[in-house]
């Protein structure tokens, strides 16, 4: 990146301009150019570590052991040690490496937000590690704000954490037992935003004011329809009403909506998933849909609706706008409904197709509502993360948005899914 020494710009601007670049590489090279570049592209460099193995950390270690000023700039650390599980590492050199990040961990007075990552169940020395390291993250200098997990049994840990807004549990195919109900009131009692894979973990919402929850299994088979109720049971606790949902469901039943808005009347958005490719717009043909819109009813503030689904073939023509009609009948707050298909086979592409209401005035006192839709289509990117897209609120495949090309691929998944 050439920079332009010359250019006299106040501090504050040169502030905003370095704020939008992320490369780290970029950020080396302007650390050189003059004192007042380097100090802020600095602060930028440091504020997010990331380590995919061990070996980096003895050198960020070094560095805030000598310059202990950089320790205040790191407000984010993601650590990634599955790597580990693919070499041939001394057990002893893990846990030498481990004592190392928690030293580090005490280092970081401003850190505010920790990623780990190690689905190693049945290391040698996994027990005892995940409980140093939960002892570490209850010794930090200011409370997290943002705590992920993945792989770690979060119980230890949870208990020691008061002021988290914001939790991510993932455990994969992980087969130990989380008794999530070990976790005292006290902890965490200012969470706000859950995001798991265990529908178990529900239950920390119970008595906290939680406003958004994730069930969203990346890797996990989708939760089964008997297992919605108890998880419904124990959000339904929170202390105060809930404002975003999402379920990743086997298998969607015309009474699932009936459920969740029973338990969760207050819900603003809604995000449902399902790989079942007979059960999505099954729901709204003639000989359900009346099931379906009286689960609606059951909504007070229902804004938005996003359902991620697979491509599949229908025996008759669904025309998705005329039932939203109905839809908006039962549920007059509800605005806009979304579908992804996220499963399309043998395809590179995401189509989105985004419906949105609107009310025509007729003669005082008459209106008559409309849906309608229009379709986008996006890249699909290889991890799984939460889209920046627009008319998504969930997690999808989702990448940049696409124009031309795919014209006749469109109109194979119109045919197909009878959306529009």
């Amino acid at each position: 990146m050439a920079v332009n020494c010359g250019i006299e710009l106040p501090y504050d601007i040169w502030d905003e301009i370095i704020f939008f670049i992320e490369n780290r590489d970029d950020l080396v090279e302007l650390c050189l150019v003059n004192s007042t570049i380097g100090r802020i592209a600095t602060t930028r460099l440091y504020r997010k570590v990331s380590f995919d193995h061990l070996s980096p950390l003895h050198n960020l270690h070094r560095s805030i052991s000598r310059r202990p000023l950089l320790a205040q700039q790191v407000v984010a650390m993601s650590v990634n040690l599955d790597g580990l599980l693919c070499r041939v590492v001394p057990p002893s050199a893990i846990c030498a490496g481990m004592r190392l990040l928690f030293h580090l961990l005490h280092k970081l007075v401003n850190m505010k937000e920790f990623t780990l990552v190690w689905n190693a169940q049945g290391h040698v020395y996994f027990e005892s590690l995940e409980q140093c390291f939960s002892r570490s993250l209850g010794q930090l200098q200011q409370p997290l704000s943002r705590l992920t997990l993945h792989g770690i049994p979060a119980i230890h840990a949870l208990r020691t954490q008061v002021a988290l807004v914001e939790l991510e549990l993932r455990y994969e195919w992980m087969q130990t037992s989380h008794n999530f109900d070990d976790v005292p009131a006290e902890a965490i009692r200012y969470l706000r935003r859950l995001t798991c894979d265990l529908p178990g973990a529900a239950t920390l919402g119970k008595g906290r004011a939680l406003e958004a929850f994730h069930l969203h299994r990346q890797y996990r088979h989708a939760i089964i329809p008997e297992q919605l109720p108890e998880c419904l049971q124990h959000l339904q606790f929170s202390a105060s009403s809930m404002r975003m949902a999402e379920f990743d469901i086997q298998k969607l039943a015309p009474d699932t909506i009936g459920l969740i808005s029973r338990a969760l009347p207050d819900l603003v958005d809604l995000i449902l998933t399902t790989s079942n490719d007979d059960t999505v717009l099954q729901m709204i043909l003639p000989g359900h849909i009346s099931e379906v819109t009286s689960g609606f009813r059951g909504f007070r503030r229902l804004e938005c609706v996003e359902v991620h689904f697979p491509a599949f073939r229908l025996t008759g023509t669904v025309q998705l706008s005329e039932a939203l009609k109905q839809l908006s009948l039962a549920c007059r707050s509800l605005h806009t409904f979304t579908a992804a298909i996220e499963f399309l086979e043998d395809s590179d592409v995401l189509p989105v197709y985004v419906f949105s209401k609107s009310e025509h005035s007729f003669e005082p006192g008459e209106s008559r509502v409309e849906w309608g839709g229009r379709r986008k289509i996006y890249d699909r990117t290889e991890h799984l993360e939460c889209t920046m897209i627009p008319e998504l609120m969930g997690f999808t495949r989702a990448g940049d948005l696409l124009y031309e090309g795919y014209d006749g691929q469109l109109g194979d998944i119109d045919s197909t899914c009878h959306l529009m």
